[in-house]
Parts: structure tokens; sequence; C-alpha cells
């Protein structure tokens, strides 16, 4: 009987350590990761997530993106995501990718920087973390990084497009909680 008691409670320990333990993959981040990082419709009000999107690695990223791969795969691209969202009309894609470390974050973000000719602002983050291309007719691109994660945004089909700087800036803002949330 007393073997048995303490055999449950090394057992219990044990459980108790293993569900308190968070893996690690192999770049050293959350297991968690990108995954974590997917909005829900709770993240933005009004939005519904659509059909479609999914997961990838520099291995399969030519399945989300024909010929703009290399260059996310040349900055260090790990894994990330694309996620398809819209509220009525309007519509959001929207990438999050791990680069591994926040220089590879930020070379990805200076390389998509070099190619916006008119940056501007989005909302409150300086033009180094974040920046709107109003260049689109219906919508605006964003891009913006976070420790080593970088994000891409692709707004669409807004009937008034004053609206979508701020809803990019809405989005920037969310994935920038949920980054600094991650463990």
């Amino acid at each position: 009987m007393k073997k048995a008691l303490i055999l449950a409670s090394i057992l219990s320990v044990v459980l108790l350590f293993i569900f308190s333990c968070e893996l690690e993959s192999d770049s050293g981040n959350s297991s968690r990761g990108v995954d974590a990082l997917k909005l829900t419709e709770t993240d933005i009000t009004g939005w519904t997530e659509d059909e479609g999107g999914g997961t990838y690695n520099s291995e399969t990223l030519f399945d989300f993106i024909n010929g703009g791969a290399p260059k996310y795969i040349n900055n260090g691209l790990i894994e990330g995501f694309i996620q398809y969202m819209s509220k009525s009309d309007r519509k959001a894609t929207i990438m999050v990718m791990d680069f591994g470390t926040e220089s590879n974050a930020i070379a990805m973000y200076n390389d998509m920087s070099n190619r916006n000719s008119s940056p501007e602002k989005a909302g409150n983050y300086n033009l180094n973390t974040a920046q709107l291309d109003v260049s689109p007719s219906s919508g605006v691109d964003a891009y913006a990084h976070f420790k080593q994660f970088y994000i891409e945004l692709n707004l669409t089909d807004f009937p008034d497009k004053s609206e979508a700087p701020n809803v990019a800036a809405s989005i920037i803002e969310v994935f920038e909680a949920k980054i600094n949330q991650l463990k």
C-alpha cells in the first residue's frame, strides 16, 4: 500500500511537471508559434474567417505563393500561415511568418519596404516597424514586424478606401499583442 501511494505521488508530480511545460520548436520558439497567432472572430469584431488558407514552411510556400516565394525563403522563412477573412464585401488576406530571428524578420520587412514606392504610417507605428502601401485601388497593403515575426496584410474591396488604413493598423495592433503574449 505504501509503495502504491509513493508511486502515485511520483506519477502525480511527473504529470504536473509535464503539463506545466511548454514544448519548444527547433527554432526555440513556442510550439504554438504561428498557429497561436491566427485570428479569431473575437480578435477583430465583425470579421469572419473564410475557407482556404493554411500553414506552410519554406518547402511548401510555393503552394500558397507562386512567383514570390523565393524572397521569403531567402530571408529565412521557417513557417507561416495564410488566412482569409471577410466583413461584408471587404476582404483580408493575412500572412504571418516566423523567420526565427528578429534580424531575419527585419530583413524581410526591409525587402518589402524597399518595394513600396510611397510608404505611409500604419497607425502610431514608426515606418521602421509597420507601414502601409495605399496604391491598391480599393484597399491597402500593410507590412509589419515584431520580434521574429513578419506580418503582411492585403485588404481589398473597401467601398470607402479611407477606412482600410485604420483597419490595417488595428489588425497589426492585434498581432503585436498576440506576439507579445507568446512564451
